[in-house]
């Protein structure tokens, strides 16, 4: 029986701005094969139709109809899970990988179908899936910003005149972003159920995934996310008890929607009639408000990426690192915690697309297989990204970060990949 593989071929594949990486662990008597993220949220140009289909077919024909040994889910934003959507029909990309019938689905804690909105951690590792109702868990800035109200907010804020058009293009990207694509979320769910009793692996910094057991020979650390009895809320500065947040949550969340009628017993006039020595505060109210919105939803946004699952594979001397969008707040735990674990990484996937806030400074410093092209053992890094979807403030990729893995690592990014079904494909030998 095989003790240990002797290489992993890394696919990853060119989803434009989202996630989708496939390990294919290479043992003397088969293969076994991680699926980690599969989601979406803008195709790269030129790709095509059915793309998402197209890509879970490939994985069914890589892994020759062996199936899955595990699915991570990072967390829930649509670029990292609605390639899970299963469609009406049943023949979408998410019932193709769920024909592959993997044994473990790894999720979040805050994903746990029995965590609420007071829970500091989950009650167990592993659960059987229960009934999902929306966004759950208190990460999810949840049950003040439901998927009705956030899908009622981008609609406004599409038709929104007077606010400057990348402000609300970036409000707008944010709240279609945070809406949980639940027909994903509930066929993973579905899919842990029929894994059977351990078939959902739920979370946080320190325990055991599962994953190990079925990766002979591959240490798999959990890196973060902290649960909230490892760190205080404060920490993550997104936090849903923040009295200061919720009520400014609250308040924009009724301007905006206005399902609360104004109290004022004031005349009201619309922006185009409003006397002229007063339309220059019209405008004000308009950029505020925008803003206002803007602020909620990425601090949302925010928050559910520092929910990611941060995994580390072991192999002898080999280190593979998979943060999924962990920004700076999930990685202080890390950091702090697990510092000798980090600077012997082989291969680090780039975190958030390449964000300029989910690789930090101090993480990368630590890296002690950066250098130029002549170092033996380079660092290999993967980004997978897509130029366009945010305006030049919120630069994603940020081309400072670029540049620096091209300089001091061996960059496979899916910038420079085709637009079309093929991954980048690579191996690491252990």
């Amino acid at each position: 029986m095989a003790t240990k593989p002797a290489s992993v071929t890394i696919r990853v594949y060119n989803v434009g701005f989202g996630d989708c990486i496939l390990l294919s662990w290479h043992y003397p008597s088969s293969d076994r094969h991680v699926l980690i993220d599969f989601g979406s949220s803008a195709h790269p140009e030129g790709s095509p139709a059915n793309l998402m289909v197209k890509i879970a077919n490939d994985i069914k024909a890589v892994t020759n109809n062996d199936g899955l040994e595990a699915v991570v889910v990072t967390h829930r934003h649509l670029d990292h899970i609605n390639g899970f959507d299963p469609d009406p029909g049943g023949k979408g990309p998410g019932a193709i990988i769920a024909g592959l019938n993997p044994k473990l689905i790894v999720q979040p804690w805050t994903e746990h179908p029995k965590t609420t909105a007071t829970s500091k951690s989950a009650p167990s590792v592993f659960a059987i899936a229960g009934p999902t109702r929306g966004l759950r868990g208190p990460h999810a800035a949840v049950d003040g910003l439901s998927a009705g109200i956030a899908a009622e907010l981008a609609q406004r804020v599409r038709t929104w005149r007077g606010a400057p058009a990348p402000l609300l293009a970036e409000a707008s990207h944010e709240i279609t972003h945070a809406i949980a694509n639940q027909d994903a979320v509930n066929n993973l769910r579905k899919m842990a159920v029929n894994a059977g009793k351990k078939g959902g692996a739920y979370v946080n910094a320190g325990q055991n995934s599962g994953l190990g057991k079925l990766l002979p020979g591959v240490t798999v650390s959990v890196l973060g996310p902290p649960s909230l009895k490892q760190v205080d809320e404060s920490d993550l500065r997104y936090a849903t008890n923040s009295p200061e947040y919720w009520m400014h949550l609250s308040a924009a969340q009724r301007m905006v929607v206005g399902r609360i009628p104004a109290r004022s017993r004031a005349a009201s006039v619309r922006g185009g009639r409003a006397p002229a020595y007063a339309r220059w505060l019209v405008e004000k109210l308009r950029l505020q408000r925008a803003t206002d919105l803007r602020d909620i939803v990425t601090a949302l946004d925010n928050y559910l990426n520092n929910t990611s699952v941060i995994l580390l594979f072991t192999i002898g001397t080999k280190a593979l690192l998979f943060p999924g969008d962990a920004q700076l707040e999930n990685w202080q735990y890390a950091l702090k915690k697990y510092a000798a674990k980090l600077p012997g990484v082989s291969l680090y996937k780039v975190g958030h697309h390449g964000s300029r806030n989910a690789t930090p400074k101090s993480l990368w410093n630590q890296f002690t297989h950066t250098g130029d092209s002549s170092k033996p053992g380079r660092l290999i890094t993967v980004l997978s990204t897509k130029r366009g979807k945010f305006d030049d403030t919120n630069e994603v990729p940020r081309e400072a970060l670029v540049k620096e893995l091209k300089k001091n690592s061996t960059l496979n990014s899916t910038l420079d990949a085709p637009a079309d079904v093929r991954p980048i494909t690579f191996d690491v030998t252990f």
